[in-house]
């Protein structure tokens, strides 16, 4: 988890650290930077220590354990909503006439970005929940999107349509774009459990409006959803996260995930 929430000004650093003088002027808020990367990729090895959880057992779904996802997931909605504001009043402010030199603009950056990953350790330590767990009921919720998207599901989540078409249009991208880094979103779903994804959508249909919220930011959910590839150091900015957009009013039938009733017996 060390690379993933890198914020805007990243590719200027990058293309900037040759010069001696910039890593000088920069040094002590990239240690920081660092440092606070560090011991939350440590904090959520240790969530997966304290709170195991093999996705490949699962045949339900904890109901509780479910809501507890989407609760989280709210929360760092919002803290990432606050963080774009931030970054983007930061960027403004860089654009008058009294802007910090580039060597204080990427002080900011770095302090700003610091404790992002933090944040994500910590929602999921009071959750007790693992990146494991996680990452597994964020993609049963992926998974009843797609359903949604290819007419499978109850009307209850029309509001709802058109949130995983974008979002795969978005992943697949990022997908080529890494050089199949991350898995097929496709194969990624393909393995859900039915009765998962039953139960899911009836828990999802109770409250459209807040699944909505807990959509707004998906910029990082590639990694949400496969929490084994965050320590091979994709491109971390491409996953910075973005202001939310609106959703497509409609959008074309996507491949469906696996029909949450069961096939009958053969006979």
């Amino acid at each position: 988890m060390k690379k993933v929430f890198i914020g805007c000004g990243i590719v200027v650093f990058i293309a900037l650290l040759a010069g001696g003088y910039l890593v000088w002027g920069v040094w002590p808020s990239m240690s920081r930077l660092v440092e606070q990367w560090m011991a939350a990729a440590d904090e959520l090895d240790a969530l997966d220590r304290e709170y195991p959880f093999d996705p490949h057992a699962q045949e339900q779904l904890d109901p509780a354990r479910f809501e507890q996802m989407l609760d989280v997931r709210v929360e760092l909605a919002d803290y990432f909503a606050t963080f774009t504001a931030q970054m983007e009043a930061m960027k403004q402010e860089h654009e008058g006439q009294d802007a910090p030199g580039v060597i204080g603009q990427l002080r900011q950056v770095f302090d700003q970005i610091a404790p992002v990953l933090t944040e994500v350790a910590a929602r999921l330590r009071e959750a007790k929940m693992s990146p494991q767990e996680f990452s597994f009921h964020t993609r049963v919720m992926w998974g009843v999107l797609a359903r949604v998207d290819s007419n499978l599901a109850g009307n209850e989540l029309d509001a709802l349509r058109g949130r995983y078409s974008k979002f795969k249009a978005d992943y697949d991208t990022l997908q080529r774009d890494e050089r199949n880094h991350f898995e097929k979103l496709d194969l990624l779903l393909a393995s859900l459990p039915p009765e998962a994804l039953k139960t899911a959508e009836q828990i999802m249909a109770r409250d459209p409006a807040r699944i909505s919220r807990a959509l707004s930011m998906t910029d990082i959910d590639p990694l949400y959803m496969q929490p084994q590839r965050i320590k091979d150091g994709p491109n971390p900015a491409a996953l910075a996260p973005r202001p939310a957009e609106p959703a497509p009013a409609d959008a074309a039938p996507v491949e469906p995930v696996p029909n949450p009733e069961p096939a009958p017996a053969p006979r």
